[in-house]
């Protein structure tokens, strides 16, 4: 009988994604170092602890890294759909990037990195909200067309490259869009790319 229910629940899945209707999914990491993967639906990914990767791509996602060095990625910037996400790094140094949609980004405790327009010049003009939390953080809210994003850089040096519609709070360290890019990355003395211990 448990062989007929679970082959039954396995064709209606098939024909579900074959009917092109997206799954959302509600995922967890372990302790360790996790790679999570949403859908088109709206998922819910939490890392938990360890060094994680997260990926929400389409949909409206919450997305949280938790304990460790996470990657939040929120959407997939090649894609149509789009989707308001909520997007948390938590405690340690964290890249938690947005997309388009409306994206709500926190950067938590540690050394931050936070990216909220879409990505490779692409055009978007929703607003998104950005809170970077404690320790010395950078970020990038600047799109085209420019939109009025809301950027609070929190407790400790701070630097954001922004658009001269956004509102900055707490930032030490204010670049305003078309500037120099690279004497931002510099000027902030941000390296999160540096290889993981």
């Amino acid at each position: 009988m448990r062989r007929l229910v679970l082959l039954l629940m396995l064709m209606a899945v098939a024909l579900v994604v074959a009917g092109g209707v997206a799954l959302a999914v509600a995922r967890s990491g372990g302790p360790g170092n996790d790679t999570l993967r949403g859908t088109k639906g709206s998922d819910a990914l939490s890392g938990n602890g360890g060094n994680d990767v997260l990926l929400g791509l389409r949909g409206t996602d919450a997305l949280s890294g938790g304990q460790g060095r996470d990657a939040v990625l929120g959407g997939n910037e090649f894609g149509p759909q789009a989707g308001d996400r909520s997007l948390s790094g938590g405690p340690g140094g964290d890249f938690v990037g947005g997309g388009k949609g409306g994206d709500a980004l926190s950067g938590g405790g540690g050394r931050d990195y936070m990216f909220a327009g879409p990505a490779f010049g692409e055009r978007a003009a929703d607003v998104d909200a950005v809170a970077a939390g404690a320790g010395d953080d950078a970020g990038e809210a600047s799109n085209v067309p420019a939109a009025k994003d809301i950027i609070d850089c929190g407790s400790g040096f701070d630097g954001v490259l922004v658009d001269a519609k956004d509102l900055t709070r707490d930032c030490e360290r204010v670049f305003t869009r078309p500037g120099p890019y690279f004497r931002f990355l510099e000027a902030s003395n941000y390296n999160y790319f540096a290889p993981l211990p």
